[in-house]
């Protein structure tokens, strides 16, 4: 009964807000296009964790997204401009994609098994996404009387970065030119965008078709990306309510900028109505000169495609959690496939957690199979063919040319202020039951990714950063902290919950502390995201 009402609540909140973004426009009719664009990777998701466990299902879905990317950039490149071209193109893809059910019958990947009580948890979860969502892209566009239509800005407004990006697409010459810089090619990684643009050419019309084109994009890979942290969180600890408490944390309650806010206008006896002018998630710079962690909402908002990046780079953690040591070699390919997809979508976040990959692969050998430790890591090593041609592929169509060069490491720069008070503030009631979840004792081994991600993530943070830009890599350091750290964390709320009525009612009042200490940060800075009436010129702008 909950989970019925739960998928109607969501299916209603999410067709709402979709009717929303295309404004009852022609842009309804990208929804099945997009729809479509899914297919050709299910057989493949399917393939990996089997057709009954959600897991397939997600996976599925954004293999499908990320390949029918791929594909429709390369008939681009063949000279494909018309419908008929991009159809022939996607159903190569979706033979190939089928292909893969003759040689696999059983799933690669066996996860724990799927219960009711695991759907109700993924679909309450997923009702985070229309409520973080509604506001900001409501208002995303807003007009007034005389027809001006305004954006929140963020930093380099990167919405209408991405319209701009994608008309540029819509014209099927690559690598595109850059649509600020029309005598420079566009040195970014634009995969993520191909979707949408030849869904925008092949519909044609349609007043703000771009725009509106995006904002649906978002929202349903929203969906898939919020989907795949409750199933890496759940692999690692395969209790619903855990995992879903846990994500909760990590998706509306990482951090206590809010409350800091909040006490800092008091103390100078200004009004509370100052929230409105605060970067709220950047206080730990703007009042320490230390790193800025952005919340997972904002890649909801303004940065799908590294959202789609992380929701790749979770399928390979998911894979890891299961036992990387018993995998076969086909498994073994796809997960590549999966790693190569998230580094062609965002190359710091893909590289990230190949890396991840890599480390979890190995410290599992290194428990699980000790003699036949270098034949395992030899068969993994196939993993990294895939994530090769994705490099060689962002390379060839000049995705980050000059990045490399710019790469710093050491500790230096904003890293270097306040380093122990910037994480606090920024991930203080995820990192807390995550810390504790690490030091209890019986450590599950399906946790082990999520510490190392969690390792890495705080290698990038403090001793990588990319000149001019110095909190950039720390933003990404900081998505993968956040994703990383709901794993760990639901370990103790795990504990917690699962040790007698007592403790029960002591985790439950550690969660709904934690709830109360996080959530005013994401509740302003949701506001923030949708406030389109405030016009005044704020820090930076």
């Amino acid at each position: 009964m909950i989970a019925a009402a739960a998928g109607l609540l969501l299916l209603g909140s999410t067709g709402s807000l979709l009717w929303v973004c295309s404004e009852a426009s022609k842009s309804l009719l990208y929804i099945p296009i997009y729809l479509i664009a899914l297919v050709p990777g299910l057989p493949i998701g399917f393939a990996l964790f089997g057709r009954r466990h959600a897991a397939g299902w997600i996976a599925g879905g954004l293999f499908g997204y990320a390949l029918t990317a791929v594909t429709w950039s390369i008939a681009i490149h063949l000279g494909a401009r018309a419908w008929m071209g991009f159809l022939a193109a996607w159903g190569v893809l979706l033979i190939l994609a089928l292909a893969t059910r003759i040689f696999v019958r059983a799933p690669l990947i066996s996860l724990p098994s799927w219960s009711r009580r695991d759907s109700t948890a993924l679909l309450l979860v997923l009702l985070l996404v229309p409520a973080l969502m509604w506001l900001p892209y409501a208002h995303n566009g807003a007009t007034d009387a005389v027809g001006t239509r305004y954006y929140r800005a963020y930093f380099t407004a990167d919405f209408l970065w991405h319209m701009a990006l994608t008309a540029e697409l819509t014209r099927f010459t690559l690598p595109p030119a850059n649509p600020y810089m029309a005598d420079r090619t566009l040195q970014y990684y634009w995969i993520y965008f191909t979707v949408p643009a030849v869904a925008v050419s092949l519909l044609q019309s349609g007043s703000h078709l771009v725009e509106q084109c995006l904002e649906i994009t978002a929202v349903l890979n929203g969906l898939l990306f919020v989907a795949a942290l409750f199933l890496a969180t759940w692999a690692a600890v395969p209790r619903a309510v855990a995992a879903a408490i846990a994500v909760v944390l990590g998706m509306a309650a990482t951090s206590i900028q809010g409350w800091y806010g909040i006490y800092d206008l008091y103390t100078r006896g200004r009004p509370l109505s100052g929230l409105r002018v605060l970067n709220i998630g950047a206080l730990t710079n703007w009042v320490f000169q230390g790193l800025r962690i952005d919340g997972l909402p904002r890649s909801l908002w303004w940065t799908p495609q590294h959202g789609t990046a992380c929701a790749l780079g979770l399928i390979a953690l998911m894979a890891a959690s299961a036992g990387p040591a018993a995998m076969s070699v086909a498994a073994v390919v796809i997960v590549g496939v999966a790693l190569g997809a998230s580094l062609m979508f965002s190359p710091l976040l893909g590289g990230a957690f190949a890396i991840i990959y890599g480390l979890s692969v190995a410290i599992d050998a290194a428990l699980r199979a000790r003699q036949n430790f270098v034949r395992v890591l030899f068969r993994h090593s196939l993993a990294a063919v895939p994530v090769a041609v994705a490099l060689l592929w962002c390379a060839v169509n000049q995705m980050f040319e000059g990045a490399g060069s710019a790469l710093a490491f050491g500790l230096g720069g904003l890293a270097r202020h306040a380093p122990l008070l910037t994480i606090g503030l920024a991930l203080g009631p995820l990192l807390l039951p995550a810390v504790v979840g690490v030091v209890l004792p019986r450590f599950p081994a399906t946790a082990i990714p999520h510490a190392v991600g969690a390792a890495i993530g705080v290698l990038l943070l403090y001793f990588v950063r990319l000149a001019p830009d110095e909190a950039w890599v720390g933003f990404r350091a900081g998505q993968i902290l956040q994703m990383t750290l709901t794993g760990l964390a639901a370990i103790c709320i795990a504990r917690m919950f699962g040790s007698g009525r007592s403790m029960r009612f002591f985790g439950i009042a550690i969660v709904a502390l934690l709830l109360v200490a996080g959530l005013p940060t994401t509740i302003i800075d949701v506001y923030n995201a949708q406030d389109t009436a405030n016009r005044a010129m704020g820090p930076g702008f």
